[in-house]
């Protein structure tokens, strides 16, 4: 059934950028190499698929706050052109931000970055970033789940999802949001055989302020897994968690 694209999720490296964006494209592509050899028989071309692209495109309104970063949209994309270090995405599609969700995680380096005004209408920002992996970050996962979306005061369990056991790792990333009051918080990822009995299986650096950090590992995940605040000082804060399983890193 064709759905109407309201209430979508949009973070970036500790961002909430919903309320910004005016649309999001998350492109694919992979080079078509012709391996058409002269022996053969047909006259059809073959092809070999080569090396894979993937990007995170965006429009958004242009917000700046030169004494607050947490109110300036803009200088998270201004500061990233060209910066070496990645820039997190997690992208839930319109209406997917409960636990158990679809939801798409992306590590990128940004590419592009263009402010336009015309008198008389809003100021835009496009920006365009590219997916990347390196020694301590994955490169693109389609098809997680979220584990927690929710404004947390304290110590919390996240609810339990069934998601089937998997030898082949996982990905999981964790973006806080509205820490204007917190002091400190931890989060995990904890994972069960049994729904009962649980077992940490990352932890995520604390945080004492908006951030993201992303965990991978080519280890067993049980059957079911939750996220967590294990630690928490401050009033409030936005915990978000995406999480693929059985991720080749």
């Amino acid at each position: 059934m064709a759905q109407v694209t309201l209430n979508s999720l949009i973070l970036a490296d500790g961002f909430d950028l919903s309320n910004y964006l005016q649309s999001i494209d998350i492109d694919g592509s992979a080079d078509m190499l012709d391996n058409t050899v002269l022996g053969q028989t047909s006259n059809t071309k073959s092809y070999q698929p080569g090396l894979v692209e993937n990007s995170v495109k965006g429009t958004s309104f242009f917000a700046y706050d030169g004494t607050t970063d947490a109110n300036s949209i803009d200088k998270t994309f201004a500061d990233a052109l060209g910066a070496s270090a990645n820039k997190a995405f997690l992208v839930a599609p319109a209406g997917y931000s409960a636990v158990g969700d679809a939801c798409f995680m992306f590590n990128t380096k940004q590419s592009q970055y263009n402010i336009k005004e015309v008198v008389g209408e809003l100021i835009m920002l496009d920006f365009e970033a590219k997916t990347t992996g390196d020694s301590t970050h994955g490169n693109f996962a389609s098809s997680g789940i979220i584990l927690m979306h929710a404004t947390q005061t304290g110590t919390a369990n996240g609810t339990t999802v069934n998601n089937g056991a998997t030898s082949a790792g996982y990905l999981a990333q964790c973006h806080i949001t509205g820490a204007d009051t917190l002091t400190t918080i931890t989060v995990k990822v904890q994972h069960s055989t049994d729904g009962s009995s649980w077992a940490d299986l990352c932890t995520f650096t604390a945080f004492t302020a908006n951030g993201v950090e992303q965990k991978f590992a080519t280890t067993t995940v049980n059957q079911y897994r939750r996220a967590i605040v294990s630690a928490f000082t401050g009033t409030s804060a936005k915990v978000s968690v995406g999480f693929k399983s059985a991720w080749a890193v």
